[in-house]
């Protein structure tokens, strides 16, 4: 992950990242599977299931938004975006302990964590194709490969993220 330092373009870097994170879930995903097919030993699989989730978790920290807000070139700072995103990161573990406790769940830890690892492992890929998909396409349209950032500030037109009515500009 420190070598996106060395991509120059933000978008290439970006989409990277959804790359990095997509085999994180790759890696819980088909440890998990091993698991539950008795190839892989408890030890390799908590291992794999921790580099797994870290790989998908660790890229939102800041790596994420960072080439997101650069990328779209939008006047702005990844510090609450990274907030809200850990906050539901927060949420989900909280979520994880309440249904495990309160709604009379009857599983084993392992069965559950790993039907949770699985789940979580298959919406995340999926969820995070389709994203890599609507950002590419959402950067072709606005076309920001052939303008520079100062551009629209030259014509005197507005900077390229448009803020909603109730919202003010820096």
């Amino acid at each position: 992950m420190s070598l996106l330092v060395c991509v120059r373009s933000n978008i290439k870097a970006f989409l990277v990242n959804h790359w990095i994170v997509i085999s994180g879930y790759v890696v819980a995903l088909v440890s998990t599977l091993l698991f539950n097919a008795h190839h892989v030993s408890p030890f390799w699989w908590m291992l794999l299931v921790g580099l797994g989730l870290y790989m998908s978790y660790v890229p939102f920290n800041c790596l994420y938004f960072e080439r997101m807000i650069a990328s779209f070139r939008m006047r702005s700072n990844f510090g609450f975006l990274m907030y809200i995103s850990d906050s539901f990161g927060y949420l989900g573990s909280v979520l994880i302990l309440f249904v495990r406790e309160y709604w009379d769940v009857r599983l084993p830890w392992v069965v559950f964590f790993s039907n949770m690892v699985l789940v979580i492992s298959v919406i995340g890929i999926a969820g995070t194709i389709i994203v890599v998909y609507y950002f590419k396409k959402k950067y072709d349209s606005l076309d920001l490969a052939t303008k520079t950032p100062t551009d629209s500030l030259k014509d005197g037109n507005p900077p390229l993220l448009v803020f909603p009515d109730n919202c003010q500009q820096a």
